[in-house]
């Protein structure tokens, strides 16, 4: 069998891992001349996201994540820190770039600098600089530009944005998240970590000149700073393709829609669906078989997805003045702590759960929606 994988992500790499480790003759191409450049990730995952037998990438490892300060500027702020780490910040760059290596030390053809056209999909056709192969079945791990075509709603795609610039009293053990409708309706402010002695910082929206709305967030909460560096990409909040499997085509990872629809964030599920399609790819004896990658798929996170929309509803449609209303009820109540020690930021359905065992924020939420 002979397999194409398209784009050098996450996804892709470790895709193309797995089957190499299993005797699949696999080429991937990575339309950029490095892997992992330009990067365009925060880099924030969950403790668990990191496949226990390539414990070695743990090295691209900068903070553990114990607490979180989420609020409204000037107005609100709840914050609270674990005694344990609830999610680290890789240096993403170097994360792609040792999954790579571990791929290539396992037998797998990479090519970069070459972007991909797909001819025919049906045939596992593609071409490369005007020559055409033939594949048995191509893998689309091109990331978010090859949904547009497919979104279901396009006001959920956005422009993201972060920067990184100089601080040296930001707790590197803290995220924080501010959400100012005023500055941003679109989407939230996020900080973290970044490398030691630095602090990155991003946002995302329909509009154009988020670059000033960065730097007047900035300015409120960091006072006037010069930008070292700056990454953009797409942000895809509308959920999953209807469609994982188009004739010889599998799409996964970002490219087939599989990032939270709270914030964007998708290493965690494209690294499952990397082990879920490739488990599926290793064991097939036929072409139909194929479709329980997408079967298997829908089962497991469905619901997961449902409860995100739901969540991302609530949180982009509610007003400023409904938000407040909600963070001073959670401040009263002291929600916080148990929503840090006991949900989980890849499985969101559990904050919905926390919030349903607390009668009081469930009648502020019914109050405010009707």
């Amino acid at each position: 069998m002979k397999v194409c994988i398209i784009g050098g992500g996450p996804a892709g790499l470790l895709t193309g891992l797995r089957l190499t480790q299993n005797n699949i003759d696999v080429t991937l191409y990575e339309e950029h001349k490095e892997i992992g450049v330009p990067g365009h990730c925060s880099g924030v995952i969950s403790v668990d996201t990191i496949p226990n037998d390539l414990s070695i990438l743990k090295k691209t490892l900068r903070s553990d994540i114990r607490g979180v300060k989420i609020g409204v500027p000037n107005i609100i702020d709840l914050q609270y820190k674990s005694s344990k780490p609830h999610a680290m910040v890789i240096d993403r760059i170097a994360f792609d770039k040792e999954l790579a290596k571990i791929y290539i030390e396992n037998g797998g053809k990479l090519e970069l600098d070459s972007k991909v056209k797909i001819v025919n999909a049906n045939e596992g056709k593609i071409k490369i600089n005007n020559e055409k192969l033939d594949y048995d079945l191509v893998i689309n791990a091109s990331g978010p530009r090859s949904l547009l075509k497919n979104i279901k709603k396009k006001d959920q795609i956005l422009y993201g944005l972060q920067v990184d610039f100089t601080d040296d009293h930001y707790d590197s053990e803290m995220v924080e998240i501010w959400i100012d409708k005023k500055l941003n309706s679109d989407f939230f402010f996020w900080c973290i970590p970044g490398k030691t002695g630095e602090v990155r910082i991003g946002s995302a929206s329909r509009l154009p000149n988020l670059s000033k709305t960065i730097q007047k967030f900035i300015k409120w909460r960091f006072g006037d700073k010069e930008i070292l560096r700056r990454a953009s990409g797409l942000v895809c909040l509308d959920g999953y393709k209807d469609s994982l499997i188009e004739g010889k085509i599998v799409h996964i990872g970002d490219a087939a829609g599989q990032t939270k629809p709270t914030t964007g964030g998708g290493i965690s599920y494209s690294l499952t669906a990397a082990e879920l399609l490739s488990r599926t790819i290793i064991n097939q004896k036929s072409d139909s078989d194929l479709l329980e990658y997408e079967r298997q798929w829908k089962k497991d996170w469905k619901s997961e997805f449902n409860s995100q929309l739901i969540l991302r509803d609530i949180i982009y449609k509610l007003d400023e003045k409904a938000i407040i209303e909600i963070f001073k009820e959670m401040k009263n109540m002291n929600v916080l702590p148990e929503l840090i020690e006991k949900a989980h930021m890849d499985k969101q359905k559990t904050i919905l759960e926390i919030i349903k065992r607390n009668p009081k924020l469930v009648s502020l939420g019914v109050r405010i929606a009707g």
